[in-house]
């Protein structure tokens, strides 16, 4: 869900700051980028330390059950 809807807001958000004219509204959607942006970027980042533990934990299981 992470990886394709935050994407399509942050696009979204470009779109709507390309077509639109009120500072208050570009304000908003370049927040909105910014925040997204970090957030996926956090997001990716935790992702790859999940998959690096899950690998640990596998190794360690197959070494107990021998």
């Amino acid at each position: 869900v992470v990886f394709t809807g935050i994407p399509l807001i942050i696009v979204l958000c470009a779109t709507v700051l390309y077509f639109t004219k009120g500072p208050l509204l570009r304000a908003s959607m370049i927040t909105t980028i910014a925040m997204m942006s970090i957030i996926l970027l956090i997001d990716g980042l935790a992702h790859a330390r999940i998959g690096e533990y899950e690998g640990i934990l596998r190794r360690a299981q197959e070494e107990i059950t021998k």
